[in-house]
């Protein structure tokens, strides 16, 4: 018997080891199969390459995306024709983030693959129908972006495809809303659930539209066109939707609730847009609209003014050619040729007030430069509790909150009931939101058997079944890391791989360079003389001595004293203290502010000007540079400044509208009222308010009304590079960098 056993056990080890060697060659085979498929190319080189559909040149027209039905995450195909508006075309107008570009995905267009950026992959897959064929105008795809002419003739034309479209569908990503449509009523808090549960959607609910308004969509400066032209709105995020009058209110019911939320702000200001759109046409000026919007990012700089041009109400006769192959000073030459045109309409007057301050707002948007930084993400206790800047927040919480609190933390497996921080790994920061506004994850746990089934279990424990089991998961290791080193092989290292929750910010303006905008052939062959309208404030009656001797002198500063003090008193001056304390101000503005003067406060008829205003300039210290060095002045109406050292005692002062700078006039004679004063140069005002260092006039009706405030008016017609001159380096934007 023991022999019979000894052959019979012999015989299954024999078996078990057939068994493991069958599964070891077999997963062997598999995986090599499997590195195989996953590596193979996945293009195939007879493929053909996509081709735009050609536009009728001789009408309107555009292309249409036509989105076949499927599932979601499936392939995506789709179609591209192109139509005339003649043609009354149906279709949706996808506004959108474009979003990173270092990871496209592939979709399918007449046949073709093609790459697009994993947002706009998103939205179409999204928009998609599991039925019916749905028809969508995207820029991205229904314009061929590589080429500048046909950009140059479809741009014009977005705020007439936005505005024909039946509906504008607003792409904010990949999220999940908190509450069901059963208790959407009242902001959704369940009528039959008790005050606990209420308040717990409450806070989902409050966070989910914290990710919504968060966005790096809300910051982009096409949307202000793409949202101003829609007849009708449709919010997206996930596979759900809501209409743009249901989002605003939500967003009311949010700002009452985070009132120093800045965010929801800009979107605000977008939806009184909306509403004024037809009552208040102000508003819709390229000037108002570009001012207002200033924040906004763009890919090209082109686009700070391009993306306004269709829904400004002043630029219908006078167009603005748009032309991406122009640069950033031939853009500028644009703008103010059409500020120039305007002035012959009905807003003549509010654009030579304006001019200056426009002007000098247009270069600085051009040249604005913007930086990559870490998206500032919050945790879910930071975005409820209303003032996270406590370093202690838990004790903020009321006692639902708490509790609330408490519930959401035992959703998420792994987490403890006080860790509720934020993952950021989806692209817009925001982590784990579908797991803290969606259903309660499914844990699926195994019941344990019998012992006895147990007992049975440990007696055979290697069955042909488990061994079977294991090969399969020898398999699906083996695959898994097949997979993996391939990922590895095309994304690279880690650290490599870039940083989806990076965003942009601005950078701080820094000194403009003259020679940018002035030395180009419009400039040299002549240009369009523009009309400002300015105020005389006052006069020149005394000369002082120059920055670089104040700056460089102590016995200067001291002579200087003593003479102002001589001048004030033989003058039976008003208010005295007040002009004392102007020059001290004065004085203590000259360590930061010497080479802003030397730059800026430059006489028009020297060359001096050219040469100051080059980028970095820094004087050096010579008898020449003290000559040619601005000069302390005393005005009329009680005024104090900085002027060129070649004005004369009797000169006028004249100040712009929202702008630190002055223009020194001198009677030239001319019988023509826009001749009548030469422009000598550029001075600047010792403002009078606490915390202002030039005086900024910024009440318009100085400028309306002749007279007012013992100003007299005076319209001045200057060419282009005079008009550079005097707004230099009068507006600097701050930085929204952290």
């Amino acid at each position: 018997m023991s022999g019979e056993k000894k052959r019979a056990s012999r015989s299954s080890l024999d078996r078990f080891k057939g068994t493991q060697d069958g599964l070891i060659i077999l997963s062997i085979v598999v995986s090599g199969l499997l590195f195989a498929m996953l590596n193979a190319p996945e293009e195939d080189e007879n493929e053909p390459q996509f081709q735009h559909p050609s536009l009728d040149p001789t009408t309107d027209g555009i292309r249409i995306l036509i989105l076949r039905p499927g599932e979601r995450g499936s392939r995506i195909e789709c179609d591209l024709k192109s139509v005339t508006f003649g043609d009354n075309p149906t279709y949706d107008a996808l506004s959108y983030e474009w979003g990173d570009s270092t990871q496209p995905k592939p979709v399918w267009l007449n046949g073709s693959k093609v790459l697009v950026r994993e947002h706009l992959w998103g939205a179409l897959d999204s928009l998609r129908d599991t039925r019916v064929r749905k028809a969508v105008w995207v820029d991205f795809l229904c314009i061929d972006q590589t080429n500048p002419l046909e950009k140059n003739r479809q741009i014009p034309l977005m705020a007439f495809i936005y505005r024909r479209a039946q509906q504008v569908v607003i792409w904010l990503g990949s999220h999940k809303q908190p509450v069901d449509k059963e208790h959407e009523e009242k902001l959704g808090y369940a009528k039959s659930v008790d005050t606990r549960a209420k308040h717990l959607a409450e806070i989902k609910l409050e966070y989910f539209l914290h990710g919504l308004i968060h966005e790096g969509y809300w910051n982009r400066a096409w949307i202000v066109q793409e949202v101003g032209m829609a007849s009708k709105i449709m919010v997206s995020f996930g596979s759900e939707s809501m209409e743009w009058n249901d989002f605003v209110k939500l967003l009311n019911w949010y700002r009452e609730k985070n009132s120093n939320d800045a965010a929801t702000q800009s979107i605000l200001k977008l939806d009184n847009m909306r509403r004024s759109k037809f009552a208040q046409t102000g508003n819709f000026s390229l000037q108002n609209l570009v001012d207002e919007f200033r924040d906004a990012f763009c890919t090209l700089p082109h686009d700070k003014v391009y993306a306004f041009i269709g829904l400004a109400n002043d630029t219908v006769e006078k167009e603005i050619p748009i032309n991406y192959q122009k640069s950033a000073s031939e853009v500028y030459h644009d703008i103010m040729r059409h500020h120039f045109d305007s002035l012959q309409s009905e807003s003549q007057q509010a654009s030579s007030i304006d001019a200056v301050y426009f002007v000098a707002l247009v270069r600085r948007l051009l040249t604005r430069e913007k930086i990559q930084q870490p998206r500032i993400v919050k945790t879910f206790r930071e975005a409820i509790t209303k003032d996270s800047t406590k370093k202690d927040t838990s004790t903020n919480y009321p006692q639902p909150q708490k509790e609330a609190t408490k519930e959401i933390a035992k959703d998420r497996p792994g987490e403890n009931g006080n860790d509720v921080g934020i993952s950021p790994k989806t692209s817009a920061g925001l982590g784990f939101l579908s797991s803290l506004f969606g259903t309660r994850m499914n844990i699926n746990t195994r019941k344990s058997g019998s012992a006895k089934g147990n007992e049975e279990s440990k007696d055979s424990s290697w069955k042909t079944e488990q061994l079977i089991a294991l090969g399969v998961a020898g398999i699906a290791g083996t695959a898994g890391l097949a997979w993996l080193l391939r990922k590895y092989l095309e994304d690279g290292p880690p650290d490599k791989k870039p940083d989806k929750n990076l965003t942009w910010y601005w950078k701080e303006s820094s000194l403009e360079d003259l020679s940018a905008w002035t030395n180009t052939p419009t400039t040299e062959n002549g240009s369009p003389e523009f009309l400002l309208r300015g105020a005389i404030v006052g006069r020149v009656e005394h000369l002082g001595p120059s920055i670089f001797d104040l700056a460089t002198s102590h016995e200067a500063e001291k002579r200087w004293k003593v003479e102002l003090g001589s001048y004030l008193r033989n003058s039976n001056v008003e208010d005295l203290p007040t002009v004392r304390g102007l020059n001290e101000k004065l004085l203590s503005m000259l360590g930061k502010m010497t080479q802003f003067c030397n730059r800026n406060i430059v006489s028009f008829n020297s060359h001096q000007a050219m040469t100051n205003l080059a980028p970095h300039n820094s004087a050096t210290h010579n008898e020449q540079v003290s000559h040619a060095s601005p000069v302390l002045f005393i005005g009329s109406n009680q005024t104090l400044g900085v002027t060129p050292a070649d004005v004369l005692e009797g000169d006028f002062i004249c100040q712009f509208w929202n702008s630190n700078a002055c223009a020194v006039l001198r009677k030239s004679g001319s019988s023509d009222l826009h001749l009548e004063f030469e422009i000598i140069g550029r001075a600047a005002i010792v403002g009078k308010e606490e915390g202002s260092e030039w005086e900024v006039p910024t009440d318009k009706s100085q400028f309306t009304e002749k007279g007012f405030l013992k100003s007299d008016l005076v319209d001045l017609r200057v060419g282009i590079s005079t008009l550079t001159w005097l707004s230099l380096d009068t507006i600097f934007l701050p930085g929204t960098t952290k």
